[in-house]
């Protein structure tokens, strides 16, 4: 079989309404056809549900919490529970997809959001300011030689042959507010110039990772001019931009809001209709992979191991291999697709590089269950299971930090990622009452917002000891940073319990963005007990 192109569609922050499909309003044509045409994943997740660690589970193929990148390390010693937030880089330690696929003989393009570390942003000119003109001179040759810089990171740490159009964090933190949006059509025409450039002999590999949707929805950002982006001005429209400028007298016609999340849905349905196009016009659409997915979901459970924001949309089409309109009700897991990728492309995984994916090429060909049977969870300081029905959460300090907390260091019990200024942790906690208990048990076949916290009931014991054991063998496949399974006997204390109704009173009235009580719960539904 000759080895496909591959187009890896990955989007910020996807929720399970997004697309049109899978029975919602939204308008995403692009999208539905390749449901359509392909596989949907009807239970895919995201162990990490945050950009950073996430995006290095796709890149590397590997479990956040078994990141041995130098900054991680740094921050967590070995003997004690790792931490994982926006600390797992990619540092050229390990595989990548991109590495990989080029040594297999493929053209591999990084192209839009980044977000897997690295330190651009410090010693900037002085000209790039917050309130810096993207008509002057001076800033944009600054913004040029910045993205300059940018894209030489990425290039060494990565392994893509091509790396352009990147922002290198959230759109938000760009130094100059007027560059700091969604610049899709800048980050596809890179694609699109990659694609033309192979010829019909040489397979290509392209990374598309958008900054969108993450973060507000504005109508006005969709009128911007798109000669203008992160590297700075263009001489010209970059490809797309057409479908940019009547978006949203589009969306007015169908119904929806200048504010409304469509809006920035079908403007990323779009740039995929771009590069689809493309592939389509260069003759290479039947033989070409492709994925469309995203780092992790929405709010109250981004951030967390909570259930909004691990089970993530996902699908991909493969002409002659995926049977048009399947579906699936296997696990599927972000470090999947590296191992995926790079058997489909013939490359090879080093013998002693540790994978935790699987192929799913075996599933595509021959319907081939993965036997997985469960789904391992770490974010922050927790680590969780879930196996379709039951989920246990465990949150596990360090010994310092629950001796802070012991000795009065601490006033405060701290969130799961121990960081004051993240914001998913408060929402969280807002949302899930018993998120401070050391060990949460829910059963979502009653209760799927997880709701009531089961850990200590005797009907679930049996269940709760299984997901232990479960569990136990996970963490012990990852002995540099080893969680106990056991209860701290300080997290079951008084002490602990008024820490925590300390942090809980501080709510999330902090966070613009989050409006409380927006997320309501629906109510558990448990059976009356036998009389």
């Amino acid at each position: 079989m000759k080895r496909p192109n591959i187009l890896f569609f990955q989007c910020d922050d996807l929720d399970l309404s997004d697309f049109g499909a899978l029975g919602n309003q939204v308008v995403t044509p692009h999208i539905d056809r390749i449901m359509r045409e392909g596989i949907t994943f009807d239970r895919a997740y995201c162990p990490a549900a945050l950009c950073t660690p996430s995006r290095y589970e796709y890149l590397t193929g590997r479990y956040a919490s078994a990141c041995n990148g130098s900054g991680y390390l740094n921050q967590n010693p070995k003997g004690q529970p790792g931490r994982i937030f926006f600390n797992t880089d990619v540092d050229g330690k390990n595989p990548t997809m991109g590495s990989v696929l080029t040594e297999a003989g493929y053209r591999t393009g990084y192209f839009g959001k980044w977000h897997n570390g690295g330190k651009i942003y410090e010693d900037l000119p002085a000209c790039l300011t917050r309130d810096a003109s993207l008509d002057d001179p001076e800033v944009d040759q600054a913004l040029r030689e910045l993205q300059a810089k940018t894209v030489a990171h990425v290039k060494a740490v990565s392994g893509y042959t091509d790396v352009g159009a990147i922002s290198f964090d959230n759109k938000e933190q760009f130094p100059v507010f007027d560059a700091a949006y969604h610049w899709t059509e800048w980050m596809v025409e890179h694609a699109v110039d990659m694609m033309r450039d192979c010829g019909p002999e040489q397979p290509f590999f392209v990374h598309l990772a958008t900054s969108a949707p993450h973060g507000r929805v504005y109508a006005q950002e969709q009128v911007r001019d798109t000669h203008y982006t992160m590297g700075g001005k263009l001489d010209h429209e970059p490809i797309g931009s057409e479908k940019r400028y009547a978006l949203v007298e589009r969306c007015a016609e169908l119904g929806y809001g200048p504010e409304d999340r469509a809006l920035i849905m079908m403007h990323l349905d779009d740039q995929l209709g771009t590069l689809l196009a493309e592939l389509e016009r260069l003759g290479v659409y039947e033989h070409t992979l492709v994925v469309v997915s995203c780092d992790h979901s929405l709010e109250p459970g981004k951030g967390s191991c909570y259930q909004p924001g691990i089970h993530i949309p996902m699908t991909a089409s493969w002409p002659g291999v995926i049977a048009p309109g399947t579906r699936t009700e296997e696990f599927i897991l972000n470090v999947d697709w590296m191992p995926t990728f790079a058997q489909a492309a013939g490359g090879q995984i080093p013998e002693d590089c540790r994978i935790d994916g699987q192929d799913l090429k075996p599933l595509f060909t021959e319907g081939r269950s993965l036997d997985r049977n469960e789904v391992f969870l770490n974010i922050g300081y927790q680590r969780g299971i879930y196996d379709g029905r039951y989920k246990l959460i465990l949150t596990r300090f360090p010994e310092t930090v629950l001796q802070e907390m012991e000795t009065g260091i601490r006033d405060q019990a701290p969130n799961h990622m121990d960081r004051t200024e993240a914001g998913q942790p408060p929402v969280s906690i807002e949302c899930y009452p018993h998120y401070f208990a050391p060990d949460q048990l829910y059963d979502h076949e009653f209760d799927p917002d997880e709701q009531v916290n089961l850990a200590e009931d005797p009907a679930y014991a049996e269940v709760y000891q299984q997901l232990r054991t479960k569990l136990r063998t996970y963490l012990e496949s990852i002995p540099d940073h080893p969680v106990d399974i056991h209860i701290p006997p300080y997290m079951q204390t008084d002490h602990y319990k008024e820490l925590a109704s300390r942090t809980r009173a501080i709510g999330t009235g902090h966070l613009d963005w989050w409006p409380s009580g927006s997320w309501v719960p629906r109510e558990p539904c448990f059976p009356e007990p036998s009389p």
